[in-house]
């Protein structure tokens, strides 16, 4: 038999906090779970009313067009440039101003899981000085 590569950690996986902060486990009592659930459900709601609204996002600034480069301008999680093909266009905001970067198959799954790549600094680069 073969072994299979799947499972195992992965960047972005599993399920997303109901309250966007940061969770930890704790074992409790299982006489005491709708108790507890109940005092944190009140709590996170105070803690939702109590705080200010978010300013809606500033405009980006004007947009800096792809260079047209046919492999991937996405940086790798070793910081070295992707070697594969382009095949998505993808905008971005970076510094205040929207982008636009080709990016491979890969990343554009990322881009699903809702993770933006980071472009590679040698990109950015070019980009600022095709710019100036």
């Amino acid at each position: 038999m073969s072994q299979v590569n799947r499972g195992g950690k992965r960047l972005g996986a599993g399920r997303k906090s109901k309250w966007n902060t940061e969770t930890v486990t704790l074992r409790v009592p299982k006489a005491l779970v709708g108790e507890i659930q109940a005092f944190i459900e009140r709590r996170m709601g105070e803690a939702l009313k109590a705080a200010p609204e978010k300013p809606p996002a500033p405009e980006p600034g004007p947009l800096e067009l792809w260079q047209g480069d046919k492999r991937c301008q996405a940086m790798t999680v070793k910081g070295s440039r992707c070697k594969s093909p382009t095949a998505f266009i993808h905008k971005l905001a970076l510094d205040g101003r929207s982008i636009e970067i080709g990016i491979c198959a890969t990343h554009q799954n990322q881009v699903r899981q809702g993770i933006d790549p980071k472009p590679h600094p040698s990109v950015l680069e070019s980009v600022t000085k095709s710019n100036q």
